[in-house]
């Protein structure tokens, strides 16, 4: 009795007609239309589109269970609670069926088969045999209402009572015990065509976040991929968005997928899940294969929004930045919410922890940390509990300086933190007080969806967001349909926009509307690309004419195809064929620019050869600094002339490089092109998470304001070379317009002196000024900076000091070491001004050095060079080596100005080196001396090694021919008394008067 009682107690929850549905569902036939709408929405109109539901049984859709704070769940483990007509077919679900999804692909509940359901199998059939199991079964079908009493109450009356009125409707046989163990999964058969099935409607909630999760396996396949998705639909059956699994192919076990984090759109009012099995994008499908999909799970959960109160995260320096903490779903829990504000470092920057409790609503002043430039009614924090299950807390951070932060919000409990969330913002200066039109700019991608969806992405906020992130160029892909007016005006009031804040716009051509491409008579996704969508001019003209008339006015450069599509490449005869596409274009409006994307790695067709105007080159990997320099070079020397070049300039990917590298290698390229005759450079996928520049909700990404400054300070200026520094810092100067800027990194920390100007700033990637203060020099003021690994900009430096030093060259770069005897040193300089210059000229030697009239006046007319030339004796006690020499110009201006300029020369025998080291053995030191003679003539010296502290001299003769090198050692006794000391090494050449001169420091 205790078996059968518990059979009774599954089977009320699986036969009973006064089960409660856990979700409503419209039965097809009463309302066909809600089904229609729905199924045209999801897979476009057909003629025919059959959904297979369970017959006269009542509906159910998934198991639902309920967790703490009444935390729903739907699940979908296609057992016998959801197969209540014992069909194998899912109750509720539907089958899409018609053109390209053949209803002979078997999909139906399949058992995954375990021993212990053969055993209950066995046992099933020995019970049936039975004839008192019979009769209790019997006994129970005729008592249903009172079995009924065992259910969980229900809170509506009429479900009650409906219990009791019923008449039964058990089966004539109890249910198998198979169930109580069996393990089924929903199975697709492949047969050469496309399958997709979806569930029962279930209601949703913006106040809650989603996980959802299944199991899946494959076998088989070779071109069909299986996606498992979670569909969002709004009130009309409209879809209104997707969260995708990967697609799975091949062989793979039973694997768990997930999609955590999932928040409803706000039109949202119910979803489903659907499963997919497409084929490959070149239209093959497998004749074989199977695909099994098990435990699919809808679970709620509480969601922690933080946010702030401009929806892209960008402000003004000085603009303040309202924090909003939403937490939804948890009703009146006790908890309490903690603030961070962190910068580009992680540094925290100011905290906040904010009790919550019900019926709570105050103002509390923040004690945290208040900069000084911070007004005095800042940080500030308000809770708000507009409902049972949202409560808003609001707060007003500190004023933070121009940079890179991450806000984010934690429920706590004690030591205890979860449900975390953040956001991020950009906080910008304007840097250059005049707009900057450069060649960097951005891919739009999402554009049009954006704009669809989000109705605060108007043309006026779109076109004030890009000019306040340093955008000069943007691609918009434009392929509209021909009855999408309204899409039409939304782009001609952007490009209008994009134009009057001198923004160069380009349109994208890339591929028509998905409820359009039917009209192509493509064979899959591998031909939308755009030689196959331009392949007949009648159908693509007929297609464009209605929207493009109206957007050519507005556009005149447009891009045929995506970036990256390279369809075109050996097409036959190009030239004529993309003449046609243009000509057709031309039609619309007035005469286009058209572009096209051209891989870095491909030859480019002859100037006479092409009839497009620019070309967008391309590259899987993005190219180093190097290496893209050395490319630009390349293409520069062997092409004069044809179309312009475009390029794209993708961050390198996150998950491979950290940070500080990404910053540098997109700094370093993006400088580079300014070296180079490149019209435009593209980032083409902002919002990717690996490598974009934005988050995928648009909010700012850490590589943004780095992209940012360079293009701001950059973007209008020209590379004209590099200054020597004494530090060996790299550098890289960039004039035009009345300024000039000098990008400075090291890969090493370091400073450098050097008078720069008047007022030079110092600023680093993420936007941060600061003023160089003025340091007494020895002769001079000079500034003082610190150089790092990230580059960092000087601005505001005077031009043409910046000019004026690059121009100083010192000449020979080698003295020979000729003691006693004159020799000469040329001090070459130009003037880059429009005015006569005039000074006084000092070169500067060392102490063992003699200058022969070291001041000297000059004066040098606009744009032209002028030299002096200096002679110098080297005294006897001069060494072989490398020495600085500054040389100091005075200007006779009003106030007079004066700078050092430093340049190094080596003193020593050309095609000569020699290399000196010491060790000790045991308690000897050993003088190691290593000559390499890459001269034309043998060479012999006398070397006499003084180690001093009266120590008797050590002497050999060592020679060494052409393009040999020789060692030899010198022995010192009680070598320990050396380690420290310098040593004094002569080297006289034989018939010669050259005499060299090194030192040698004694080490272990």
């Amino acid at each position: 009795m205790i078996l059968i009682a518990g059979l009774v107690f599954m089977t009320t929850g699986s036969f009973g007609v006064a089960q409660d549905p856990a979700v409503s569902f419209k039965k097809r036939g009463d309302n066909d239309a809600y089904q229609n709408r729905l199924t045209e929405l999801l897979f476009g109109k057909q003629s025919r589109m059959p959904v297979r539901i369970s017959s006269s049984a009542p509906l159910r859709g998934p198991d639902v269970h309920e967790g703490p704070a009444g935390l729903k769940g739907y699940v979908w483990d296609f057992g016998r609670t959801n197969d209540n007509d014992h069909d194998l077919w899912p109750d509720g679900w539907g089958r899409r069926e018609g053109r390209g999804y053949p209803n002979y692909i078997e999909i139906g509940i399949e058992s995954a088969g375990n021993p212990t359901t053969t055993l209950l199998r066995n046992i099933d059939a020995w019970l049936l045999g039975q004839e008192a199991y019979i009769d209790v079964w019997q006994w129970v079908r005729k008592n249903v209402p009172l079995v009924a009493l065992i259910q969980p109450p229900s809170p509506q009356p009429i479900v009650m009572i409906n219990r009791f009125a019923t008449h039964p409707v058990l089966p004539i046989l109890p249910p198998t015990l198979p169930d109580l163990a069996e393990d089924n999964y929903l199975r697709f058969q492949m047969n050469g065509g496309l399958a997709e099935v979806w569930s029962t409607v279930v209601p949703t909630n913006r106040a809650y976040q989603y996980q959802f999760r299944c199991r899946a396996k494959t076998t088989g396949l070779k071109h069909d991929q299986a996606i498992a998705e979670l569909v969002f639909l709004d009130e009309a059956d409209r879809e209104v968005d997707v969260h995708a699994m990967s697609p799975i192919t091949g062989t793979t076990p039973w694997t768990q997928y997930q999609i955590d984090h999932i928040r409803p759109p706000q039109t949202a009012s119910k979803m489903l899940v659907r499963l997919r099995i497409e084929g490959s994008g070149d239209g093959l499908q497998d004749i074989r294969g199977e695909i099994g999909f098990d435990e699919i799970h809808i679970e709620q959960f509480p969601q922690l929004r933080v946010e702030t109160d401009r929806e892209r995260g960008v402000y003004w320096v000085d603009q303040p930045i309202d924090v909003t903490a939403r937490v939804m779903g948890l009703g009146h829990h006790n908890f309490s919410i903690r603030f961070r504000m962190l910068d580009q470092y992680d540094r925290e920057i100011a905290t906040k922890l904010v009790p919550i409790r019900p019926g709570a609503a105050f103002v509390a002043r923040d004690s945290g940390a208040n900069p000084s430039n911070a007004p005095s009614d800042a940080n500030r924090l308000m809770v708000r509990l507009t409902s049972r299950d949202d409560v808003r807390v609001d707060w007003s951070p500190p004023l933070p300086p121009p940079g890179f932060y991450r806000f984010t919000a934690a429920l706590e409990d004690g030591h205890r933190t979860s449900l975390a969330s953040e956001t991020t913002v950009a906080v910008i200066d304007r840097l250059v007080d005049r707009p900057v039109r450069g060649p960097y700019g951005w891919t739009l991608d999402n554009f049009s969806a954006r704009t669809e969806d989000r109705p605060d992405f108007s043309p006026e906020s779109i076109t004030q967001w890009l000019q306040a992130l340093g955008v000069s160029r943007v691609k918009i892909p434009a392929w509209l349909g021909p009855d999408d007016h309204e899409g039409a005006e939304r782009l001609t009031q952007l490009f209008r926009r994009l134009q009057d804040a001198g923004i160069q716009t380009v349109g994208m051509l890339d591929v028509p509307p998905r409820s359009r491409l039917s009209m192509y008579d493509l064979r899959g996704a591998d031909d939308e690309v755009a030689a196959q969508l331009f392949r007949d001019e009648k159908v693509w003209q007929s297609e464009l004419e209605p929207v493009m008339t109206r957007l050519t006015l507005k556009c005149r450069v447009w891009q045929l195809g995506a970036d990256g599509d390279h369809s075109f490449l050996g097409r036959p005869g190009l030239r004529d064929s993309v003449q046609e596409i243009s000509r057709g274009l031309q039609g619309f409006g007035q005469p286009l620019d058209l572009a096209l994307s051209w891989p870095w790695l491909e030859p480019l067709p002859p100037p006479e050869e092409t009839s497009w105007q620019a070309n967008c080159r391309t590259l899987d990997l993005p190219m180093t600094n190097d290496e893209l320099h050395e490319v630009l070079t390349r293409n520069e020397s062997t092409r004069k002339l044809g179309p312009r070049t475009w390029m794209l300039m993708d961050p390198i990917r996150k998950d491979q490089y950290s940070r500080d590298a990404r910053i540098l290698d997109l700094v370093l390229r993006m400088a580079t092109i300014r070296n180079h005759r490149v019209e435009a450079s593209f980032v083409s996928r902002p919002t990717d998470t690996e490598s974009g520049l934005l988050r995928p909700n648009g909010r700012p990404g850490e590589l943004l304001l780095p992209w940012r400054t360079t293009s701001r300070l950059l973007g209008d200026l020209r590379y004209i070379g590099s200054i020597e520094m004494r530090s060996g810092a790299q550098n890289a100067v960039f004039a035009g317009n009345g300024r000039a800027v000098m990008m400075v990194w090291s890969d090493q920390p370091t400073q450098e002196e050097m008078y720069l100007g008047d007022q030079p700033r110092q600023i680093d990637v993420w936007g941060r000024s600061n003023r160089l203060q003025e340091s007494p020099g020895r002769e001079h003021p000079v500034h003082r900076f610190v150089i790092g690994k990230t580059p960092t900009f000087l601005v505001d430096i005077d031009p043409t000091l910046i000019a004026f030093r690059m121009s100083v060259a010192l000449q020979p770069a080698q003295l020979d070491s000729l003691l006693g005897i004159s020799q000469p040193i040329v001090v070459s300089y130009s003037n880059p001004t429009d005015v006569s210059l005039l000074g006084t000229l000092r070169m500067i030697g060392p102490a063992s050095w003699q200058v022969q009239s070291p001041l000297r006046p000059w004066e040098i007319l606009p744009h032209k060079g002028a030299r002096e030339v200096f002679n110098v004796i080297l005294e006897n006690d001069t060494t072989v080596g490398d020495y600085e020499i500054p040389i100091r110009f005075q200007f006779q201006t009003t106030p007079p100005r004066s700078i050092t300029v430093y340049r190094d020369i080596h003193i020593g025998p050309e095609g000569l080196e020699l290399q000196a080291t010491t060790r000790m053995v045991g308690s000897e030191m050993l003088v190691q001396l290593e000559l390499t003679n890459s001269g034309p003539r043998t060479r012999t010296y006398q070397f006499i090694l003084f180690p001093r502290n009266g120590r008797q001299d050590k002497r050999l003769i060592l020679s060494v021919q052409p393009g040999k090198t020789v060692k030899r050692f010198f022995g010192l006794e009680d070598g320990e008394e050396l380690v420290g000391q310098t040593m004094w090494l002569r080297a006289i050449e034989q018939d010669s008067d050259r005499v060299l001169n090194y030192t040698i420091t004694g080490t272990r």
